[in-house]
């Protein structure tokens, strides 16, 4: 997944999670819960890609 997916990804995550925190009437600190969540997918996700590509020496 390219960095742009992601971004779109995430945020359309984000505007879901918001529409249903506000439908069931529940506005306490759900911004900032939803923030941290995807500070931390970003971090897995981050790792996951430094993972999966090699070390420079690793290519030649």
């Amino acid at each position: 997944m390219s960095e742009r997916e992601w971004h779109i990804r995430m945020a359309k995550t984000y505007l879901h999670q918001a529409m249903v925190v506000r439908l069931q009437g529940i506005h306490h600190g759900w911004h900032a819960t939803l923030l941290k969540w995807a500070a931390k997918r970003r971090l897995q996700a981050a790792s996951m890609n430094e993972q999966q590509q090699p070390a420079q020496g690793e290519l030649f």
